[in-house]
């Protein structure tokens, strides 16, 4: 669960209802849906977080747990569980996963694929590599325009830039901002 999400908001406080288990979470999101007669209660909600920094065996289960909810039967295996959810009532037609450039590496696109993932939110936070290695004590080393990431997608992505990260100024909020869309190795709008 990423540090940005408050104790209050619906995805962690249906987490800590669950105990973070992925069957319940999906369980519980679907009925939430039906409850308030969603028209169609085929979609899942979106996980948050550097979901590919977790233990690869945890991914693998989640998002396998995730498809046996949604079919309503245990399977095997995640590709299994993928086949059965093509046509059973609640179907995944989304898969988000939320990352960081320095988890976008070919190998962890790789494997979101193989989740069936159709979308993939890059949270880049900010340009600016001191204030990302001060407000995470990780430097990431990949940050910024041109880390590659959002080139190496197959799916749909997207670039959040956080305004109001620790260690910058709404001045320098903008600058980055400015930097985000001028550069055309990072322009969303290409």
């Amino acid at each position: 669960m990423p540090q940005s999400y408050t104790p209050e908001s619906p995805a962690v406080l249906r987490g800590i209802e669950c105990q973070f288990d992925a069957v319940k979470q999906v369980k519980v999101r679907l009925r939430s849906l039906a409850d308030m007669g969603h028209p169609s209660i085929n979609r899942t909600d979106n996980y948050g977080g550097t979901f590919p920094a977790t233990p690869k065996e945890y991914q693998y289960q989640f998002v396998k747990d995730c498809f046996d909810a949604l079919n309503g039967t245990v399977s095997a295996t995640l590709a299994e569980a993928k086949k059965l959810n093509e046509t059973t009532a609640c179907r995944c037609v989304g898969l988000c996963i939320e990352t960081r450039p320095d988890y976008c590496g070919e190998a962890e696109v790789k494997r979101m694929l193989e989740f069936g993932a159709t979308r993939v939110e890059i949270g880049v936070q900010t340009l600016d590599d001191d204030i990302y290695r001060w407000s995470t004590a990780a430097p990431c080393g990949r940050c910024g325009p041109g880390d590659g990431a959002a080139e190496k997608l197959r799916f749909q992505s997207a670039l959040p830039l956080d305004a109001g990260t620790a260690g910058s100024t709404p001045e320098h909020d903008l600058e980055m901002s400015k930097q985000l869309f001028d550069d055309p190795r990072s322009d969303p709008t290409a």
